[in-house]
């Protein structure tokens, strides 16, 4: 394996992943579970996923083995699945925050819901990486939080410091 095949994506690559259709900036529920659903209908039509409603299922499974609320107002929602043929994202926000049952108690306001095929496992880790790390970062997370749009939203993704 290359070096760089282990490096997490920097943030120009993780907003290459992005499609507005799949970036929900104003998610209406106010719980876990109706927020995932609502965040997974983003994806009824992405064409690497053929079973919206079964991935639903699997991230399901995946939240019953981990909560994937990581504190400061996100969660990263996410399954390695056949299910998908490429990577999926889905992006959602909350104003409001949703109860997630996070570590730090504290509502979520961001949801990167992901999917990737079970034999991705390297770009998995890099993705998952990359987006913790950039996460990370309060001035990241504010300017996600100010995007106008879901275009705003993934030129601020591509712009956004490590």
């Amino acid at each position: 394996m290359q070096d760089d095949q282990k490096l997490p994506l920097v943030p120009a690559q993780l907003a290459a992943l992005l499609q507005p259709d799949q970036i929900c900036l104003n998610l209406q529920a106010q719980e876990k579970l109706p927020a995932l659903r609502e965040l997974v209908t983003s994806l009824r039509h992405h064409p690497a996923l053929a079973r919206p409603e079964a991935f639903f299922r699997e991230l399901l499974a995946r939240e019953r083995v981990t909560n994937t609320a990581l504190g400061n107002g996100l969660a990263m929602p996410h399954a390695r699945t056949d299910l998908c043929d490429d990577i999926v994202i889905a992006v959602g926000r909350s104003t409001a925050g949703i109860d997630y049952d996070a570590p730090d108690g504290k509502p979520v306001h961001l949801l990167f819901m992901i999917g990737t095929p079970q034999r991705e496992l390297t770009r998995y880790h890099q993705l998952v990486v990359g987006l913790a790390r950039m996460l990370n970062r309060a001035a990241n997370r504010e300017r996600l939080l100010a995007a106008t749009d879901a275009a705003d939203f993934i030129r601020v993704m591509a712009t956004l410091r490590c």
